[in-house]
């Protein structure tokens, strides 16, 4: 994803898998808000 995506919290998206040329996918890695609550990320 694009770097100002990133900072603007994108690792909390569902789809943050991202490759070129496709379309943005769910991440297989849990979200890190599930298993670390409170986590300020």
């Amino acid at each position: 994803m694009p770097m100002t995506e990133l900072s603007e919290g994108g690792l909390g998206l569902d789809e943050r898998k991202r490759w070129p040329g496709r379309p943005a996918a769910a991440a297989e890695l849990p979200d890190y808000q599930r298993r670390f609550p409170g986590y300020p990320g």
